[in-house]
């Protein structure tokens, strides 16, 4: 399961606490892995009320995970700070955390203490996914898959970074290797679908997902799922679907502008960017759109200062987006799939890009990725 802070050697979630704690250790950690974030904080709050006597100091990070997934990021800031002494899991969770807060000053700070070890390393390959550094990532994810071979999950992350790198034949046959043991994983299979989404078209897609119903998944009940059948569906049903999904799955936003966008809605899909700070090429060249849409609608050439992210993108962005603009600008837009599998919250599965990946694990107890 792509988990950012669930796994062993990441949450401890096999380490027991104190037999005088009447909050048993395995529901809360379970809470944290089914996505019932509030039921785990309700738990490690309780705990460190004192009622039960002096609880374990980890339980502190445990509570910043918690927070870091209900995107509470200041408050999980906090907490962790608060745990001393120093160590490599509250340097993992303040180094997600500053990136979510935008904080670059503190994010490198975190960035120089970390480690060559798997977890230190997998939480450097996170962020580069993040940031749209792809092949940063994949780099690091191929020379830990070669040193960590029955680590089979390390396949479906390199096979997310092909994906976005656009390279989708390599990203099925890596990913392929993943299915042959876990042919039931909707994070695997989701993955397959975009990537016959690119390859060939909706229809590809959306055969891909009937396999999860074969295998028993009620497809309605993940958001993710439910986000790219509306993208392979042509935008079926994105009213009813996408605005309810802009806050946990980031791709929904940007789909939902296009959406508007196609059927004249410039006013509501400038309201959806209006906020928005662009990071990727999609968003730079959607927000583009969107405001030449508003300058035509309201009678001006005049270039606003939010035009300026269209016209002059930032230095780190620059390659990126021309890339993506002699591929994608002249074209009708099109909607955008997301390759990762979300939850609410961003909770226990690895970057729908945004679900983009955050510091996953795969020790012995993380080799899969099934569901929940």
């Amino acid at each position: 399961m792509f988990s950012l802070l669930g796994k062993t050697n990441f949450f401890h979630p096999n380490q027991p606490l104190p037999p005088q704690h009447p909050i048993p250790n395995t529901p809360t950690h379970s809470a944290f892995h089914l996505g019932r974030y509030e039921r785990a904080q309700e738990a490690y709050t309780e705990l460190l009320s004192g009622n039960y006597g002096k609880p374990p100091p980890e339980v502190k990070l445990h509570l910043a995970a918690v927070y870091f997934y209900m995107q509470m990021y200041k408050e999980a800031e906090e907490i962790a700070n608060e745990y001393e002494p120093e160590s490599a899991l509250k340097n993992r969770i303040l180094f997600h955390v500053c990136h979510k807060l935008n904080d670059e000053q503190k994010l490198m700070q975190y960035h120089q203490k970390l480690t060559d070890t798997n977890e230190d390393q997998l939480s450097l390959a996170a962020i580069h996914y993040l940031r749209s550094h792809f092949q940063e990532a994949t780099d690091i994810y191929k020379r830990l898959l070669l040193e960590n071979r029955d680590d089979l999950a390390l396949n479906v992350y390199v096979a997310m970074c092909y994906y976005k790198l656009d390279y989708y034949d390599v990203s099925l046959e890596i990913l392929a290797v993943y299915l042959q043991t876990h042919p039931d994983s909707a994070v695997a299979i989701n993955l397959k679908a975009c990537n016959h989404f690119r390859l060939y078209n909706g229809k590809a897609a959306e055969t891909e997902l009937k396999v999860l119903a074969d295998h028993g998944h009620i497809l309605q009940a993940n958001d993710l799922i439910r986000h790219n059948m509306v993208v392979f569906s042509n935008g079926d049903q994105a009213l009813q679907v996408l605005p309810s999904l802009i806050d946990f799955v980031p791709e929904a936003r940007l789909n939902l502008v296009i959406y508007y966008l196609r059927h004249d809605g410039v006013q509501e899909a400038d309201a959806l960017l209006k906020d928005l700070e662009p990071s990727t090429p999609q968003e730079y060249i959607l927000k583009g759109v969107v405001n030449s849409c508003m300058g035509q609608s309201m009678g001006t050439r005049e270039v606003s200062e939010q035009n300026d992210c269209i016209t002059r993108p930032k230095p780190m962005l620059t390659l990126h987006y021309n890339y993506f603009a002699r591929r994608r600008i002249c074209a009708t837009p099109k909607l955008f799939s997301s390759s990762l599998e979300r939850v609410p919250a961003s909770a226990t599965q690895f970057p729908a890009d945004s679900a983009w990946p955050v510091a996953s694990s795969c020790s012995s107890s993380s080799r899969t990725l099934t569901s929940t």
